[in-house]
């Protein structure tokens, strides 16, 4: 069993602050015998996360942060890496990985209208020329189980969407991931479509 609770504030106009929080047990979800040495690992997850949007005065802004814990992580740890290799009914084929005992994510990004400022469009078309920064590491472990210094990442993004008409949006972005010294950075260009409709029968 897992509970999820959100609650939504719209009181300021053009602004959403939203709370919102996870918690469950996500071990021994399996019928499969694990046997006695793990009978108390519950590995209960919680997840607590602030995020907020602001669509005001021809900007869109946007933000989070989301921390999460897991408890009983390195018996997990140590359950995953005695898991048979071999696939079939009591293996796995995936590789065993150590399980985090954190992690967090913040990020903030701004896009900003620019054919708000053009009266021939403004009332037609949408471009918003926008930049995001953020900032997570998805695996936070005791020292006992090792450390990677490449799971911890900077990330920023720049870039445009252009809606000519509501349900059409040309997307265009640049974005570059930092990794730490030793790890190569990742930087990447992706351009797309994208279409909103509804279809009838």
């Amino acid at each position: 069993y897992a509970g999820a609770l959100r609650i939504d504030n719209y009181s300021i106009p053009g602004l959403r602050l939203s709370l919102s929080g996870y918690y469950g047990s996500t071990f021994k979800n399996t019928l499969r015998s694990i046997g006695s040495r793990y009978s108390d690992t519950r590995g209960n997850l919680a997840i607590g996360s602030f995020d907020f949007m602001l669509n005001r005065w021809n900007w869109i802004v946007r933000g989070n942060a989301d921390y999460a814990h897991l408890s009983d992580h390195a018996q997990i740890t140590a359950f995953n890496k005695a898991f048979p290799t071999h696939t079939g009914q009591d293996g796995s084929p995936s590789k065993h990985q150590p399980v985090a005992k954190n992690a967090y994510s913040v990020g903030i990004e701004a896009g900003y209208n620019v054919m708000s400022q053009v009266e021939k469009y403004r009332d037609e078309q949408k471009l918003y020329v926008f930049g995001r920064y953020e900032y997570y590491n998805p695996y936070i472990a005791e020292s006992n189980q090792g450390t990677y210094n490449f799971t911890e990442k900077h990330r920023i993004a720049a870039g445009i969407n252009w809606m000519p008409l509501p349900q059409i949006a040309f997307k265009a972005e640049y974005s570059h991931r930092f990794l730490k010294t030793g790890y190569n950075d990742e930087p990447s260009r992706s351009i797309g479509v994208a279409y909103m409709g509804f279809f009838k029968h």
